[in-house]
């Protein structure tokens, strides 16, 4: 039995947010190797055979209600990798707000079985997170998706850099309430390699 078969799939859904390019696509396919039922949602076309899909828009939160009705539940695991750059309209909601709106609605209606696990794309310019936590509890805080982004617009936060400084430490705040529930969540830092450093964080 090699490395990868004793962390396989078999009989398990897999939701992977923002599937269609990038490191969603990659994760999708990975996954879909392990032997699980992949449910991708994106708002691009997702081009992955066998996959169920569906579109979304995370700048939208009626857009995530009607994706979440669609895909249904449970799911076994949740790998959040939707990401945009900086200019793109919404960025706030796309790379943070929309997937924590995501999140909660699987949560409350319990999708997320004890055993399920969460994995969240953030980046290497996350990590200085901590430096910023007061001003992030702040914005943590504010769990309307609308009022969410209109505090980051007005305080200069709807950025790459705020977004994903967000996801560490919306991460962080949410170990240990979700552990108490059975599911496990971690922030995943790809950045480039160096000569001092790894792929990841």
């Amino acid at each position: 039995m090699t490395e990868f078969d004793a962390f396989r799939y078999d009989g398990k859904r897999v939701l992977v947010v923002g599937g269609a390019t990038g490191m969603g696509a990659a994760t999708a396919r990975l996954a879909q190797n392990a032997g699980a039922e992949d449910v991708v949602l994106d708002y691009a076309e997702v081009d992955l055979p066998g996959a169920t899909t569906v579109q979304v828009s995370l700048a939208d939160a009626a857009s995530i209600d009607t994706a979440v009705e669609e895909c249904g539940g449970p799911f076994h695991a949740v790998f959040c990798c939707a990401g945009v750059a900086d200019g793109t309209p919404g960025i706030e909601k796309i790379n943070f707000i929309g997937h924590r709106y995501l999140l909660d609605r699987l949560l409350a209606a319990d999708a997320l079985p004890r055993g399920s696990a969460i994995g969240f794309i953030s980046s290497a310019v996350g990590l200085g997170w901590k430096r910023n936590l007061p001003v992030l509890k702040e914005y943590l805080d504010i769990t309307d998706f609308e009022a969410a982004s209109q505090w980051a617009v007005k305080n200069e936060k709807a950025d790459y850099f705020w977004s994903k400084q967000a996801i560490c430490a919306y991460v962080a705040r949410e170990a240990m309430p979700l552990l108490a529930r059975g599911v496990r969540i971690n922030a995943i830092c790809p950045a480039r390699p160096t000569r001092r450093s790894s792929t990841s964080c």
